[in-house]
């Protein structure tokens, strides 16, 4: 079970960093695996399923091939959380949809050579 932020706060001023080689990604994964588990991660994406069938899972396999994944996985993330949101909430991480399509988009053309381009 992972330790509660006063706990791990306790145990790194405690811990003797010099004698684990490995400490930094201990603390790292610790803190990692305590927000999903009692943090952000649980409050807004849990709903109870197993890790590997949430959607930082789901998501991430539909748009794993992409070269645009980064951007993809985050405007179906924020379009899916947007309708659990009240209006104005669900209206600010829609316009956050946006921006990450537009984003997308921009990269699309730069491969494709965009007509647009001022450099071109």
């Amino acid at each position: 079970m992972p330790m509660k932020n006063d706990e791990l706060l306790t145990f790194l001023n405690n811990y003797h960093k010099d004698e684990d080689p490995y400490f930094s990604l201990k603390r790292v994964l610790e803190e990692a695996s305590e927000q999903a588990i009692s943090g952000k991660g649980r409050e807004r994406h849990a709903s109870e399923e197993p890790y590997e069938q949430q959607k930082i899972c789901t998501i991430t396999r539909w748009v794993r091939l992409s070269p645009v994944a980064g951007p993809l996985f985050q405007a179906i993330k924020k379009a899916v959380e947007s309708s659990r949101l009240d209006a104005e909430h669900a209206i600010f991480e829609l316009q956050g949809t946006i921006n990450y399509l537009a984003a997308a988009i921009i990269v699309l053309e730069e491969e494709r050579g965009n007509p647009f381009d001022k450099k071109a």
